[in-house]
């Protein structure tokens, strides 16, 4: 049996600069018990937090159900563009675009950008009308560009592509100039 003062030596030891150290055993399920005591007195609470945290897992939920839902109508292209230079001069363009969403791009034009000014536009139809490019395609586009060597902005400025579909979806990214 132990004695009134063997707990008091106890916790004389447990006490580390004026605080007292909560240990495992008796002190631990007194204050469990104190935790479930001021929860059976605090329901609306308790009932409160359960509540809202329901609620969290709910709109978490509806938010991936519909990220799921629309991931088959994804579109996205990529742009992979080549400048070379012709014998008169002028710089031409060759754009490889490659359909990497889940839905058919076909693209109406592609414009080049060098500081808010455009070097030139490449249309999407060619003889046939449009092509379309299915889903883990890649459709070249050939086109010239309307400046010449000498107006050509810096060799370390990137460009900017803007295309844009049939259905009036915009795509744009920056590139950087690879001359052949």
């Amino acid at each position: 049996m132990r004695k009134e003062s063997d707990s008091k030596l106890g916790e004389k030891y447990l006490k580390k600069k004026g605080r007292r150290l909560i240990c495992f055993g008796i002190n631990r399920i007194r204050h469990n018990m104190n935790l479930v005591e001021w929860c059976n007195c605090n329901q609306g609470f308790v009932e409160a937090i359960m509540c809202l945290s329901s609620i969290i897992i709910g709109v978490v939920a509806v938010v991936v159900s519909l990220k799921t839902a629309f991931l088959p109508y994804k579109k996205e292209v990529l742009f992979n563009p080549f400048f070379y230079r012709d014998e008169s001069g002028k710089i031409g363009c060759i754009i490889h675009v490659a359909n990497v969403g889940n839905r058919i791009v076909v693209i109406d034009v592609i414009d080049l950008k060098c500081h808010n000014m455009i070097l030139g536009t490449v249309y999407g139809n060619d003889k046939c009308g449009y092509v379309a490019i299915e889903p883990s395609q890649i459709r070249e586009y050939k086109g010239c560009l309307d400046i010449s060597e000498d107006e050509w902005c810096g060799d370390k400025t990137k460009v900017l592509i803007e295309a844009v579909d049939i259905e009036g979806k915009k795509y744009s990214t920056y590139v950087d100039r690879a001359f052949g």
